[in-house]
């Protein structure tokens, strides 16, 4: 299993590299920081087997429960 400096090279380097390339740059707090944590959770995800479309169904289904309690905040 790959290491954190490995993930970083095969997963975010050559992404920066191309966007970069067309003028989007990640110079911004914020870019900076999420790709410096967004690689932690894709360390955990491989180490537990969870594939990326498993990810993407996670991630909506929490979204929309997020959503669904700030909406009863907002309306009850």
């Amino acid at each position: 299993m790959e290491n954190i400096s490995e993930l970083r090279n095969i997963c975010q380097k050559p992404k920066i590299e191309s966007r970069e390339a067309i003028g989007y740059n990640y110079h911004g707090f914020k870019k900076r920081c999420d790709l410096k944590i967004s690689i932690y959770f894709t360390w955990i995800f491989l180490r537990l087997g969870i594939s990326a479309n498993t990810v993407t169904i996670l991630s909506v289904y929490f979204v929309l429960l997020v959503g669904s309690y700030y909406l009863q905040g907002l309306f009850g």
